[in-house]
């Protein structure tokens, strides 16, 4: 069931209850204590039936959200590729180009973050994450 359909009931339900309320105000035959009960319990079970589907809708929307989520998630990591030590971005013939992505980032989290040349001498040659701190050596050179 799709949340249109879901909005459709809900607002069925809503209306059913409001009837339902205008029928209790009625004179004559509802007069009769019996009837009113049944009513008062349609009433509650219709109100029960409301709150049941707007929870569904809540937990669809949620299962929306986390659809949407991993579909980008897997966009992301087709659309990147191991080389050595690092991720890169992938090109429409399948190799690799641009500045590399630190692995142990995407791996842990699934963010990309570059990896910058160090500027100490010492480290010559490495690549540094700014984000995890992570260093790697030799890495690929850089295709564009």
């Amino acid at each position: 069931m799709d949340l249109a359909a879901i909005t459709s009931v809900v607002s069925s339900i809503k209306s059913a209850i409001e009837i339902a309320n205008l029928l209790k105000k009625v004179e004559g035959e509802f007069q009769k204590a019996e009837s009113k009960l049944a009513l008062a319990d349609m009433i509650n079970a219709l109100a029960d039936a409301k709150i049941a589907m707007a929870n569904l809708q809540d937990e669809m929307q949620q299962k929306d959200q986390e659809i949407a989520r991993l579909v980008e998630d897997l966009r992301l990591k087709s659309s990147v590729m191991r080389v050595g030590d690092a991720y890169y971005d992938k090109d429409k013939h399948g190799t690799h180009h641009g500045d590399p992505y630190c692995q142990t980032c995407f791996e842990s989290t699934g963010r990309l973050h570059h990896l910058v040349e160090s500027s100490v001498q010492a480290n010559a040659g490495r690549f540094i994450c700014k984000v995890c701190k992570n260093s790697f050596l030799h890495l690929p050179t850089r295709r564009y």
